[in-house]
């Protein structure tokens, strides 16, 4: 038997390829759709977090910004304040 005659014998069955083929289509739609539903709902339940909350976020931000600056600044004062009070031993 020569290396054409076995080739001939290897018969190609489509069928098992095609049904494999419309599984992975039909899983790849199923698990889009689930991943769109899935991001729908965290959108939403974002923005209602953010209606639910007493002040939107860029208030806070800009509060706690203000705070950083007052503490930074109280902080330098006091660090001068302390140098400059304390007597250096000799």
């Amino acid at each position: 038997m020569t290396s054409s005659e076995a080739h001939e014998k290897v018969e190609f069955e489509s069928g098992p390829l095609i049904v494999g083929s419309v599984l992975v289509g039909v899983g790849g739609l199923l698990a889009f759709i689930g991943l769109v539903i899935g991001g729908l709902h965290a959108v939403s339940l974002g923005i209602r977090w953010l209606a639910s909350m007493e002040h939107p976020p860029s208030e806070v931000a800009k509060s706690k910004w203000s705070q950083f600056l007052a503490a930074g600044a109280a902080g330098a004062n006091a660090w001068k304040d302390s140098t400059t009070s304390v007597p250096v031993q000799s």
